[in-house]
């Protein structure tokens, strides 16, 4: 799925003069309808903002998979039209707020997901809530508005997914009290990198930051060995990297270099959901070999399930890649709304933003392909499986590994 950037919908905006009725607050009323253009597709956008440690990430694999759940209903929920688009917010947070209200003023979309890894200011949230706009969360990081709020988180929240960390960083380090466990990341502050850092118990003198260039470019050889040099000097047994996968591929040729150079063993390296892609495969080259991963993800790769098989297939034909972190959980998030658009239709008009909200609350279960997800009143996930998936690299790619941790 093509991202917009922000820039460009809001000039487009301007141009074309969208608009809704709206509050004296300026935000259109939950129930704006679709006025005078009721064949126009009804949107789903996937609102992506990433913090700095991250933006090198690829494009969101979970918005792929909303363009396949929508793909596989032939483009449409009921007898209407749907469609979806990656709306990329990061950068600018006056921008993105100026463009999720411009969303909000648009009768045609009809509902938001917050894609993985996303961090919206608490004003773009607060805007969203405020307006009555239907939300699948796939951040951890962020927020339910709670109450009746017509929101939705699919993967576990930030809470349990560092605590399934944390068990599976212990598991692969085999030592008690996380002696040996080293933790990394961009400017010292990666993907959960504090809150990691505690429930490990990695002392200040094992934490390490990697200061990035401007513009997100990769660091330089000599600040990677440097880098590397002190971890092993750290007597760092495992690490953790907490970044995005580029700079993380890159992280892990430099230690393996240093370490073989100095004729010691290669530290474990483990990393988190942010760098668990092929892009960090392809930046640590031979390196990558072995290297362990935990993500609030499932991964179907292997799977030997016909519907598995079928996703996998309609992925790799709609984007032209295998099925990346959150792909899985990005078609859950597409196949809950188009369920919530149908629904809609007991409530009021099946292509209002309104129905479409009436349509989630009253979807107490989902049979996702990751498997079922029950919702406790709020919104959030009722656990009822794992809240981190292994995974290691083996001949070039990630595959699942050993038992999921819940926790």
């Amino acid at each position: 799925m093509p991202s917009v950037p922000a820039v460009l919908l809001a000039t487009v905006v301007l141009v074309f003069g969208l608009a809704a009725c709206t509050t004296a607050e300026g935000s259109p009323a939950a129930g704006a309808t679709r006025g005078e253009r009721p064949d126009e597709p009804g949107r789903i956008v996937v609102l992506a903002d990433l913090p700095p440690s991250i933006a090198r990430s690829p494009d969101a694999p979970a918005a792929d998979g909303v363009d396949v759940a929508i793909e596989r209903r032939g483009g449409r929920a009921g007898d209407h039209a749907v469609t979806a688009e990656l709306l990329d917010l990061t950068g600018d947070p006056a921008l993105a707020l100026e463009t999720v209200r411009e969303l909000i003023a648009d009768p045609d979309v009809l509902a938001a997901v917050i894609a993985p890894f996303s961090e919206p200011t608490p004003e773009v949230l607060e805007a969203l809530a405020g307006s009555g706009m239907p939300v699948i969360v796939l951040s951890p990081d962020v927020e339910l508005p709670g109450g009746i709020a017509p929101w939705r988180r699919i993967v576990p929240p930030a809470s349990r997914q560092v605590s399934g960390v944390a068990h599976a960083v212990a598991a692969i380090d085999g030592v008690g009290r996380h002696a040996s466990v080293c933790i990394a990341g961009p400017h010292g502050a990666g993907r959960l990198m504090p809150e990691l850092a505690v429930a490990l118990r990695v002392p200040g003198r094992s934490r390490f930051g990697l200061a990035l260039p401007p513009d997100d470019e990769l660091p330089e050889p000599p600040l990677l060995q440097e880098v590397a040099r002190s971890i092993l000097d750290a007597g760092c047994r495992t690490l953790v990297w907490t970044g995005g996968p580029e700079t993380g591929g890159a992280f892990r040729a430099a230690t393996a270099h240093r370490a073989a150079t100095a004729g010691g063993p290669v530290p474990r390296f483990v990393v988190t959901d942010a760098a668990r892609s092929e892009a960090f495969v392809a930046a640590a080259a031979g390196s990558a070999e072995g290297t362990f991963g935990t993500c609030a993800c499932v991964d179907l790769s292997t799977s030997t399930s016909l519907d598995a098989q079928r996703f996998v297939n309609d992925f790799q034909f709609s984007s032209g890649t295998a099925p990346g972190p959150y792909a899985v959980e990005g078609y859950d998030a597409g196949t809950l709304l188009l369920d919530a658009i149908e629904a809609g239709r007991g409530f009021g008009s099946p292509t209002s933003r309104q129905a479409t909200a009436d349509g989630l609350r009253a979807i107490e279960t989902v049979a996702g392909l990751g498997g079922r997800i029950a919702f406790a009143p709020g919104g959030e996930p009722v656990p009822a499986g794992p809240a981190i998936h292994p995974s290691r690299v083996v001949g070039g790619r990630w595959n699942p590994i050993g038992a999921e941790i819940d926790r």
